[in-house]
């Protein structure tokens, strides 16, 4: 917990007092190694985070959130190689939306800034329910995601996931967990680069805690050898 605070401090000093670095390929002596170490990192932390339980929301449900997001970044040294700024972290704050479907099915995006670097992410899911859940079982979920990262100079980059989650309310508080898979797509401008593909396994914890319409949800997710945290808070049922 005191990691997480640490992290999201850090994420709020960093938005204001620091210049935005560089993510994308601006040097002309980086390597496709270098090229896939930046790509690693950047699939961990600009992935669609779920930030929430596996229950569909209904046809009737729906959710606006503001949210933040906390990566460490395990290559600073291959960032530096490519860019000039040795990146340690990349943290995202944003505002989402969610909305129920029929027959088990929600859909859900998201805009975001790195506050401090040079991009935006653009994201949407597509979930559905195979279990719906009740009093005494839990519910489980299968999501399919697709994030895009705009603005990294020399560098056009993607991710796309899929993920399956389980989750089990208990009065206000639903805990919930997933285990899934990320491609992170890097497609650069660079002569003497050629387009990287990278691949992860995540592993993702949370809990939701429902205030009536208001809703707050942390998480935790370990994707590759990266570490990151998220908080959400908005309102919707």
């Amino acid at each position: 917990m005191k990691k997480t605070c640490l992290g999201f401090g850090l994420l709020l000093a960093s938005g204001v007092a620091m210049a935005a670095d560089d993510v994308g390929v601006a040097r002309a002596g980086a390597n496709q190694n270098d090229l896939r170490l930046v790509s690693e990192d950047l699939t961990a932390a600009f992935n669609f985070k779920p930030l929430q339980s596996a229950e569909p929301m209904g046809v009737l449900g729906f959710h606006v959130n503001a949210f933040a997001s906390y990566s460490e970044t395990e290559n600073p040294d291959a960032f530096f190689r490519a860019n000039g700024d040795r990146i340690t972290h990349l943290p995202m704050i944003g505002v989402g939306i969610g909305k129920g479907l029929l027959a088990g099915l929600d859909v859900g995006a998201f805009v975001a800034e790195s506050p401090t670097s040079n991009v935006r992410v653009l994201g949407g899911e597509l979930r559905y329910a195979i279990v719906d859940g009740g009093v005494a079982t839990p519910a489980v979920g299968l999501r399919a995601s697709y994030t895009q990262v705009e603005g990294a100079d020399n560098l056009d980059f993607n991710t796309r996931g899929l993920d399956l989650s389980v989750s089990k309310g208990f009065v206000v508080l639903t805990p919930y967990a997933g285990i899934g898979r990320l491609w992170g797509v890097a497609s650069p401008d660079a002569v003497l680069l050629e387009k990287q593909d990278v691949y992860a396994t995540k592993l993702y914890a949370g809990l939701k805690i429902n205030l009536v319409v208001l809703q707050l949800t942390v998480e935790a997710e370990k994707t590759g050898d990266n570490t990151g945290y998220s908080l959400r808070t908005g309102f919707g049922f």
